[in-house]
């Protein structure tokens, strides 16, 4: 008898550990086809519009329902209410917007402002630094959100998964997205929400929003130049 609650008690053990497992494991975004994207070690940059873009949950994926969360610079939305996104691909859905923590998120973290319990949380800080070196003017987001429904049996393999012997990820694609926009998503299994890595947002910087190393050492040797015809006028 003895034995046999301790193996109850053991593989109850286990299964706990395994949701705790598959509840704390983030998500990761990532591109395919025409989009290119790596994560930098703080967010996940992307420069093609329309963007393609799917995620990831590892080890063995994640099943659920899927909802990805736009985050549209504030000073980029003259009329936000107006304004939604279409996504489309294996999972399809409208991204509208939301104000459940307020007009627009502009402090703490997407996770809390949204009402999910989760963790990584998705702090600020963890993308308006990268928005703001694009667009000085932003202050915080407004939100968009699209359930867009279960993702299959197999849940998010991500893209090293071999797709000829399962469906490995919802191939997915969003245009329109103004310079600075965050894509993230969330992963609602019952009520238990896995969110984004931080560095796994996916970030939509058009290669014509950075400037070029050609550019830059112009603009630094102009800037030198500006300096030394400054200081003869004043020794003159």
């Amino acid at each position: 008898m003895r034995q046999i609650l301790l193996l109850v008690t053991v593989a109850t053990i286990l299964g706990l550990g395994t949701a705790w497992g598959q509840t704390f494991d983030p998500l990761h975004g990532f591109c395919w086809g025409s989009s290119s994207c790596s994560d930098n070690g703080t967010v996940t940059p992307v420069s093609t519009n329309p963007v393609n873009f799917g995620f990831e949950s590892s080890p063995g994926g994640g099943t659920g329902s899927l909802i990805v969360v736009i985050l549209v610079p504030d000073n980029e939305d003259p009329s936000p209410s107006s304004v939604s996104f279409s996504i489309t691909g294996d999972l399809t859905g409208t991204a509208t917007l939301v104000t459940t923590g307020g007009s627009e998120w502009n402090s703490g973290t997407l996770t809390s402002w949204l009402g999910y319990s989760t963790t990584p949380p998705n702090p600020l800080s963890a993308w308006l630094g990268s928005t703001q070196a694009l667009d000085g003017g932003a202050n915080g987001y407004y939100v968009y959100v699209a359930n867009l429904g279960s993702v299959g049996a197999s849940g998010l393999q991500g893209p090293s998964c071999d797709p000829t012997s399962v469906d490995c990820y919802p191939e997915l694609t969003v245009s329109g997205l103004p310079v600075g926009t965050i894509i993230t998503g969330f992963l609602d299994n019952d009520g238990s929400y896995t969110s984004t890595a931080q560095s796994g947002g996916l970030f939509y910087a058009p290669a014509s929003s950075i400037p070029e190393p050609g550019t830059l050492t112009l603009l630094g040797t102009g800037l030198l130049g500006l300096v030394g015809m400054i200081r003869r006028r004043r020794k003159a």
